[in-house]
């Protein structure tokens, strides 16, 4: 059985003492009236006072609750369930942030070595470029100097070439029947002038090189200089052409 508390009232000289209202019986002396009055205004004041108080009511049902004396509100259990929830992704939000400082400081430490490697790449790259050019530079200064310095006249049939090649004709327009489309009929000048053939051969390595430099990431400059020897060459080629036809 609870146990009740007394408080205890001294009126007029008189002792009372007063249970609890509706958990023990009450015992009064003289002035039995008053005293119960006086004994339930103050009861009554002190409940009055326990409201006002912001955290009294909150911490009454928590420790009942804690006890096992109520069950917790439906409200106190949606908070606490929100408040472990937020918790548990604050917990997973700082795991996050620690893995991406990680991550990132890594990445940062690698970062360096990876440009040195791409710095080093792009010089090898650009260096044997450079040197593909130069030969080809070469090759091509060679090849002109032999075009200043030949003054033979081609065979008829080589000039008839030329001139298919640089006019057009119809498909009887070579002697020798050999079909008189602007392809065949460059291969066979190629064929009969080795240095016709060389000079081409210059403009086909330098459309390489410039392809080569797109794939490889050359500077620009070099695909540039590339682009300059592929244009030297065809040019030189055509005005070797024009010679053997007789027309310069």
């Amino acid at each position: 059985m609870a146990s009740v508390n007394f408080a205890k009232y001294s009126i007029s000289g008189c002792e009372l003492r007063a249970g609890i209202p509706g958990l023990g019986a009450v015992a009064l002396s003289a002035t039995e009236d008053h005293a119960e009055e006086k004994f339930n205004r103050d009861w009554f004041s002190n409940m009055n006072d326990d409201l006002q108080r912001p955290a009294a009511p909150n911490f009454i049902r928590r420790t009942a609750v804690a006890v096992g004396i109520a069950e917790p509100t439906t409200d106190i259990r949606s908070a606490e369930e929100r408040a472990r929830v937020a918790r548990a992704n604050e917990e997973k939000a700082k795991s996050a942030v620690a893995t991406a400082t990680t991550e990132r400081i890594q990445a940062e430490k690698a970062l360096g070595p990876a440009r040195q490697a791409a710095q080093q790449e792009a010089t090898t790259v650009n260096r044997q470029e450079t040197e593909r050019l130069d030969r080809l530079q070469e090759q091509l200064d060679r090849v002109i100097a032999r075009v200043k310095a030949d003054d033979t006249r081609p065979q008829v049939a080589l000039r008839l070439r030329c001139r298919v090649f640089l006019h057009g004709g119809g498909a009887g327009s070579l002697a020798d029947g050999e079909p008189s489309n602007p392809s065949a009929t460059l291969h066979g000048i190629l064929t009969m002038d080795p240095i016709a053939g060389a000079l081409y051969e210059v403009v086909r390595v330098g459309g390489q090189l410039m392809h080569w430099c797109i794939e490889q990431g050359a500077d620009d400059q070099l695909y540039a200089r590339a682009d300059d020897l592929e244009f030297a060459g065809w040019s030189s080629m055509i005005e070797r052409i024009k010679k053997l036809a007789g027309e310069s």
